[in-house]
């Protein structure tokens, strides 16, 4: 969550928390959840990035895109990978008729990205024909808390098998470590249950771990860039079943 904190600056000046920051660009996401993402959608993005004035420095700090692009931001990336648009200023350049034909061209991507995979010719034949399966238009939905929660297990793998190393490889090495190990594997259960015990006293505690980690890191990102709504939105519906 250290992206959230700190400020943003516009000349200087702090413009807006990049907690507010976050709040507002999840407001205009949601405002968004639902539409289509069709020609219509596209033209009101080119159409809102259009009024931003020309800025030698960052066009985010102009107040046209505050106030009339900042809440297509999420289509307008859209269209920079489709469209393959290297900056703001070509995006007045597509044309009526290309948006139009938008899952053409994505379609198109999409298969050249497959064809370029390492995979074997009937593994591609397969994922091409799925791709075709899909059902268009998409609709847009907010999905930010997700992209976070998803971003955020990469270090949280990493942390869980750092604890996972250092609490269960005593386990075993203690034994050697202190001379036990004789000891034990002379005993009746010494080479049998007792390493099955430890096994699952392992495998267990890696499980409890990567469960309650998951949970805690769920919750903290669903909080605060959710604000509460995934929560409520359960109880709502336990409590009418």
């Amino acid at each position: 969550m250290g992206t959230l904190l700190g400020n943003y600056y516009i000349d200087g000046k702090v413009f807006e928390s990049n907690y507010e920051g976050m709040k507002k660009d999840r407001e205009y996401s949601r405002n968004l959840s639902g539409r289509e993402i069709n020609s219509d959608l596209f033209s009101e993005t080119i159409e809102a990035y259009s009024k931003i004035p020309f800025f030698e420095g960052r066009y985010t700090d102009t107040e046209e895109y505050q106030k009339y692009a900042r809440q297509y931001s999420e289509i307008y990336h859209i269209i920079r990978r489709v469209y393959n648009i290297n900056n703001m200023r070509e995006i007045s350049s597509i044309k009526k008729e290309s948006l139009n034909n938008f899952y053409t061209i994505r379609q198109n991507l999409v298969e050249k990205a497959i064809d370029n995979t390492y995979m074997t010719e009937k593994e591609k034949v397969s994922s091409i024909n799925l791709s075709r399966k899909v059902n268009i238009p998409f609709i847009y939905s907010y999905t930010g808390g997700y992209n976070r929660f998803f971003a955020t297990m990469y270090p949280v793998a990493f942390l869980i098998c750092f604890i996972c190393t250092i609490r269960i490889s005593p386990l075993f090495a203690g034994e050697y470590s202190e001379r036990m190990d004789s000891l034990i594997f002379s005993s009746k259960y010494g080479k049998s249950k007792m390493i099955w015990a430890k096994i699952f006293t392992g495998i267990s505690f890696t499980v409890l771990i990567c469960i309650v980690f998951t949970i805690v890191s769920y919750l903290t990102v669903m909080i605060f860039l959710d604000g509460m709504v995934l929560i409520l939105q359960y109880n709502f519906y336990f409590h009418y079943q």
